[in-house]
């Protein structure tokens, strides 16, 4: 079983609680006299189970097990070179930092969302966070940018022309 570290425990027992919050707020969503069998709230409600259940089975039970497993927990001693290197090189070489950064960016994301408008504010995050999960090795600055223009492109198209979704403007054009 995997070890699970503290960033992805806060971040799924957080995604837990907000999608809990969202199951109780889409039970108030009025029923439609559509011929629907599903209704309105199936869709947001199965979304938020999936959630659950996905933080569960990656964070929550493999936690569980650590804590209760019988092996031993002895750190290795640290090696010379980790206490001389700088603590902004030691966090970003640990392995919280990805998950830290990607909640840092999808709070100002959601800050800046309606100010810089989805395909720009879209656009900056997707590149970011294709750097910042990308391996050492294979990171490549041109590469996320063409992902981030794709990705945004598509979901800008899929919602605007296929939805009929109105997404936020750059404030300056609207």
């Amino acid at each position: 079983m995997r070890k699970v570290n503290l960033a992805e425990a806060i971040v799924s027992l957080v995604l837990i609680t907000v999608a809990g919050m969202f199951l109780v707020v889409s039970t108030s969503i009025p029923h439609s006299s559509l011929a629907d069998p599903l209704g309105p709230t199936a869709f947001p409600q199965a979304v938020f189970w999936m959630i659950i259940v996905l933080c569960m089975c990656l964070t929550v039970i493999p936690g569980i097990w650590q804590l209760v497993s019988t092996r031993s927990t002895r750190r290795k001693p640290r090696e010379e070179t980790a206490r001389k290197r700088p603590a902004y090189r030691r966090f970003m070489e640990s392995g919280d930092a990805p998950a830290l950064l990607t909640a840092i960016l999808l709070v100002l994301y959601l800050l800046v969302w309606r100010v810089l408008g989805f395909a720009l504010t879209s656009l900056i995050f997707i590149w970011s966070l294709s750097l910042i999960l990308s391996p050492k090795d294979q990171r490549s600055a041109l590469k996320s940018l063409l992902v981030a223009v794709f990705v945004t492109a598509i979901i800008y198209v899929a919602f605007v022309h296929g939805f009929r979704v109105d997404l936020p403007q750059f404030a300056l054009f609207g």
